[in-house]
């Protein structure tokens, strides 16, 4: 499955401890402490990968590239990649048996996939969800 070859690839960038990993782990410091680097980084690396992400989620959901549900599935679907990186301390003080390093992104990447997929199989269509804003939005009146 694409997706679960995308999770995987992007885990393995940022938990690997090897030589290969500088890479994905310069692209996380990038995106909390953003220095000149950002923009060149960004249009060689980033939106490539986005690119191609949202590729993966446009053939999920069956909806057209500049559909809202797919930019924000596919920031999730990165979102959980980068939680689990960026807060391993505290899940790892949380949950002490939740490994979080290259020998737990097999698992990892499953389960952001399984849950992603699940998640995206019971999305409304775009019309549905706004209905859904609008009834919301009038019941708080």
């Amino acid at each position: 499955m694409k997706l679960q070859a995308f999770v995987r690839s992007f885990l393995l960038r940022i938990f690997d401890q090897g030589p290969t990993a500088w890479f994905g782990k310069m692209m996380l410091r990038e995106m909390i402490e953003p220095t000149g680097a950002l923009d060149s980084l960004i249009e060689v690396r980033m939106r490539p990968m986005a690119d191609q992400l949202r590729s993966i989620v446009t053939e999920i959901l069956g909806g057209a590239p500049g559909d809202e549900r797919v930019r924000l599935c596919a920031l999730s679907v990165v979102s959980q990649c980068v939680f689990y990186h960026h807060c391993r301390r505290v899940v790892a003080q949380l949950f002490p048996k939740q490994r979080l390093d290259a020998s737990s992104i097999e698992p990892l990447a499953d389960h952001i996939t399984r849950f992603s997929l699940a998640a995206m199989k019971h999305l409304p269509e775009p019309e549905t969800a706004k209905r859904r804003s609008r009834a919301l939005s009038a019941g708080r009146r």
